[in-house]
């Protein structure tokens, strides 16, 4: 507790950390922020050397930036404040102007559009008097289009783990990598924020499970399925291989860095439905920990019934990743607006969202901490262009025989632990029985066999799995029959 009372106006004060600034003094706090906020005004002041009159910074907790870019900026004249709304509001463009040098314009990203006109001629105004105008926004993606054709932009992500060290250890003392892991991805005043939480209520500031907690409770996380590389079968290759070419560079970042390695930003997997594509994308999420993001391809094709809403989602979705790398984004089905240019009937719609999302994987390529994983049953359906874009390009194929062992033992382990599998259950057999099925077709038998084994009231055995496999497949066959020519035609008929 000793370092959290040498620093009381981060916790003790409930109010955002730029309020502090009003000190005028150099603070410790205006010298952290200078620093996590260097990239910001390195490029800002660069892009006013070159002659930038009107420049867009967007980030999370644009109050900070601001106050950080005031400081950063102040050598390069007097600097005044303006509030997008309160322009609108209490017609202060038809005020006289102070004198200033530099103008901060904040929250544009919350302009109604319709005063979009009288803000360009508040901007014309500012800069005729010579002015530099810089405006500040959370999102880009909602920014109004014509201000992204006038200004250059600086886009502001939230601070690395160095960054967030020198945070914690000025709040703190000492703390272990864990802690700031599970502050990865926040911004400053988000992890003040936490802290003074977890202080008020009495419990350690330095466990990082309670960090984690608190951060659920406060900020919340994508729901993301429990999967494990436990949960998975006949995925053994399929593992090593992100092992060597993912997980282990990225938990040895350092030493990859130092030796050239150039890390994958984008993994497409590729394979017959059933295969568990989904699931080892999920798997690989949860062992890296990072933050995650699913780009749902349905809610894009269904908002796309207005006009840009469908591209605002997918750029939104990938500015937020970038801004609190390490993150993973999951692209499920990537098919569904990925298509060839040239052969969908639907193309007048879906090639903007197309070349959006290239445009945006192309773009965190350039960066670091952000992965694209994308799935797909359908790969000669895919643009090439969209290909090109992912670094890894693994196939998932129907599982073999050994692999079907595996998958049985898996989706009848409780039921094994527990005892209720009897011991003539030949896997052997079953995946002899089950050749040319998908993993997801296995776990279906298994649950069938399970709701016999529980309307029986018995252990699970060799008939009733040998019963629930001849009656899904001849099932299945029944259903394959009466399919018309029409039903089963080849794919490019549907072009």
């Amino acid at each position: 507790m000793r370092h959290i009372k040498e620093a009381p106006k981060i916790l003790k004060r409930p109010k955002r950390i730029h309020r502090i600034l009003r000190v005028k003094c150099e603070s410790i706090v205006q010298v952290l922020l200078r620093e996590t906020y260097s990239y910001a005004i390195e490029r800002v002041k660069d892009l006013i050397e070159k002659g930038s009159r009107v420049i867009l910074v967007h980030g999370c907790d644009i109050l900070e930036i601001s106050a950080a870019l005031k400081l950063g900026l102040q050598e390069l004249g007097s600097i005044t404040i303006f509030d997008v709304l309160d322009i609108l509001a209490s017609q202060r463009k038809r005020a006289v102007l102070p004198e200033a040098r530099i103008a901060f314009i904040r929250q544009v990203d919350k302009l109604p559009g319709e005063y979009i006109e009288d803000f360009l001629l508040f901007i014309d105004k500012l800069k005729r008097r010579g002015m530099i105008v810089i405006l500040l926004a959370e999102s880009l993606s909602r920014v109004d289009p014509t201000l992204l054709k006038i200004s250059e932009h600086v886009e502001v992500r939230n601070p690395g783990p160095e960054k967030i060290k020198v945070w914690l250890n000025h709040i703190l003392g000492e703390v272990s990598d864990e802690l700031i892991e599970a502050f990865l991805g926040l911004s400053i005043n988000q992890i003040t924020f936490l802290i003074k939480k977890i202080v008020d209520n009495n419990l350690d500031h330095k466990n990082p499970e309670t960090v984690k907690l608190f951060r659920r409770r406060y900020f919340g996380v994508t729901t993301i399925r429990q999967v494990t590389w436990n949960d998975l079968g006949g995925i053994e290759k399929i593992k090593e291989l992100l092992f060597s070419r993912i997980i282990l560079p990225y938990k040895k970042y350092e030493l990859a860095k130092k030796l050239g390695y150039k890390l994958p930003k984008g993994i497409l997997l590729v394979g017959p439905p059933g295969t568990g594509k989904t699931s080892i994308a999920l798997a690989l999420a949860n062992e890296l920990g990072w933050n995650f993001f699913e780009l749902g391809i349905g809610k894009i094709l269904s908002s796309s019934s207005i006009v840009g809403e469908g591209e605002r989602e997918i750029m939104d979705i990938f500015e937020r990743a970038r801004k609190s790398a390490p993150a993973i984004i999951l692209i499920d089905e990537i098919d569904g607006i990925g298509m060839i240019r040239g052969t969908d009937p639907n193309e007048t719609w879906r090639a903007p969202l197309l070349l959006t999302m290239l445009s945006e994987i192309e773009g965190i390529r350039e960066g670091e901490g952000v992965l694209v994983i994308a799935t797909t049953n359908r790969p000669d359906r895919l643009d090439p262009a969209l290909v090109r874009r992912f670094d890894l390009i693994i196939e998932v194929p129907l599982p073999d025989k050994k692999a079907r062992e595996e998958i049985f033992k898996i989706h009848l382990r409780d039921a094994i632990e527990n005892g209720l599998v009897t011991n003539d259950v030949n896997y052997r057999k079953l995946a002899e029985m089950t050749e040319g099925l998908s993993g997801a077709e296995i776990a279906h038998i298994c649950e069938e066999a399970k709701a016999q084994a529980l309307k029986e009231n018995m252990p699970i055995n060799m008939r009733i799995l040998v019963s629930v496999i001849r009656t899904y497949i001849e099932r299945k066959k029944k259903l394959t029959k009466s399919l018309t020519e029409w039903d089963i035609a080849p794919s490019f008929l549907f072009t």
